[in-house]
C-alpha cells in the first residue's frame, strides 16, 4: 500500500506512517503465530523484548522470542529467540513453527543427526556390506549352477549329450 502517492507528505510523516504500517503488519503476523504456538503446545507463547532487556536465560534484546512456561516442572521459563541465521532481526512468521519442530528432541529420529561417533552410519555401512556379500554369494551360486547345466567343454564337470553321460572330475581328464 502506497503511503504518499503524490509525494505531498513531509518525509518524517511518511516515515512515521510506514513504520506504523510495518508494526501493524508484524503484530498481525505475531497474533497468528501466537495462536499457532498455543495450538502446538499450550505452554508456548510469543513475546517481544525491547533493546533494554537483560541478556539472561537466552534472551536477545530487541528480538521476538518463543517462551515456554515451565511452571509445571518448577524450572525457569525457556526462551528461543526468533532471529536470522547470523543473528539478524527476523519477523515472527510460521517458519518458527518449522524451526521448533526441527529442534524438538523428543520426536522419533531427532537424535540421529547428533550421532557423534557415527553409530548410525556404521550400522548402515555394515548392512550394505552384508547385502553386498550376500549378492556376491548368490552370483557365485548362480554361475556355478549355470556352469553345471551347460554341456560341452565348459563347466565344473565335463558333460556329454544324453542321459548319465558325465565324467566326474576336472575338465579334460
Amino acid at each position: 500500500m502506497t503511503v504518499d502517492r503524490f509525494g505531498l507528505l513531509p518525509a518524517t510523516v511518511r516515515a512515521n506512517i510506514e513504520r506504523e504500517q510495518m508494526v501493524d503488519n508484524q503484530l498481525h503476523k505475531a497474533k497468528a503465530l501466537a495462536q499457532a504456538l498455543r495450538d502446538l503446545d499450550p505452554n508456548l507463547e510469543l513475546v517481544f523484548f525491547g533493546d533494554r532487556a537483560e541478556d539472561i536465560y537466552g534472551i536477545v534484546p530487541g528480538r521476538w522470542h518463543v517462551r515456554r512456561n515451565n511452571k509445571d516442572t518448577g524450572a525457569p521459563d525457556s526462551y528461543m529467540p526468533i532471529q536470522g541465521r547470523k543473528g539478524e532481526y527476523r519477523e515472527p512468521d510460521f517458519g518458527v513453527i518449522d524451526d521448533l519442530r526441527r529442534a524438538d528432541l523428543w520426536r522419533k529420529g531427532a537424535m540421529d543427526r547428533f550421532d557423534p561417533y557415527g553409530h548410525a552410519e556404521q550400522a548402515r555401512s555394515e548392512k550394505a556390506r552384508r547385502l553386498e556379500a550376500e549378492a556376491q554369494a548368490e552370483e557365485v551360486t548362480s554361475s556355478a549352477r549355470a556352469a553345471m547345466r551347460v554341456a560341452g567343454d565348459g563347466g565344473m564337470t565335463a558333460r556329454k549329450w544324453g542321459r548319465g553321460k558325465t565324467t566326474k572330475g576336472v575338465v579334460g581328464s
